[in-house]
């Protein structure tokens, strides 16, 4: 073919309509997908189903993490070898990071430290006051014992007082 047979476009002359212009967003027409087939006729594999739910994936996932975080190693203080947790490794090089004048880190402890210690501190008040009710509750029982010691030495003395017990003071039976 000569390349007067063909247009401006590429394509033959006489083959496409004069109105359909190739360009941007407008590919060819023979390159275009035909009416009712797929551009993917396998199509999409099939994603694997999950033998788990999610939520215990997570569980399991938290459960590690928290029993990775307890795990114990050896760390250098001051030329002196200590033992503590990751947990603990971790809060103390944050400490040495944010005392250093580090802003973020900084930012963060100050920001963690009214949460923990709001929380141990309820602890604390739920733990006095059921301290107090405890107190409360053996202090009205001591009471209760008291009253009761008070009416049977009553009881006691009248009965010594009666001599045979039966309360008419006769002292016969």
């Amino acid at each position: 073919m000569s390349d007067d047979t063909k247009d401006g476009n590429g394509a033959q002359k006489g083959k496409q309509s004069s109105a359909y212009k190739v360009g941007y967003k407008k590919p060819p027409k023979h390159t275009q997908f035909k009416p009712g087939v797929s551009g993917n006729p396998s199509g999409r594999p099939p994603r694997k189903k999950d033998t788990e739910p999610t939520r215990i994936r997570r569980r399991n996932a938290h459960e590690d993490f928290l029993r990775i975080m307890d795990k114990p190693i050896t760390i250098t203080i001051e030329g002196q070898p200590e033992k503590m947790s990751i947990y603990e490794a971790l809060i103390l090089q944050a400490t040495k990071k944010g005392l250093s004048g580090h802003g973020p880190t900084l930012r963060f402890l100050l920001n963690q430290w009214p949460k923990h210690w709001a929380a141990e501190d309820q602890q604390q008040v739920e733990l006095v006051r059921l301290a107090m009710d405890l107190e409360d509750a053996r202090e009205a029982e001591f009471e209760e014992l008291y009253k009761r010691k008070e009416a049977l030495k009553q009881l006691t003395d009248k009965i010594a007082e009666d001599g045979d017990g039966d309360g008419d003071g006769d002292g016969e039976n």
